[in-house]
């Protein structure tokens, strides 16, 4: 949940330019892949690239 927070407030902090609303949206793809697949390295490297 601070992850998404701290992702919205990155956002409105440095303007919601389409360069950094994909660098919020592969960074909650990122955290997701992380926090939701920890089964493995490979597992999470699969996910992230989804």
């Amino acid at each position: 949940m601070l992850i998404v927070v701290g992702l919205i407030l990155f956002v409105l902090l440095v303007q919601p330019a389409p360069s950094v609303i994909r660098a919020a949206v592969m960074g909650s793809i990122g955290a997701l892949a992380v926090f939701a697949y920890r089964g493995g390295p490979h597992r999470r490297c699969c996910a992230c690239a989804l």
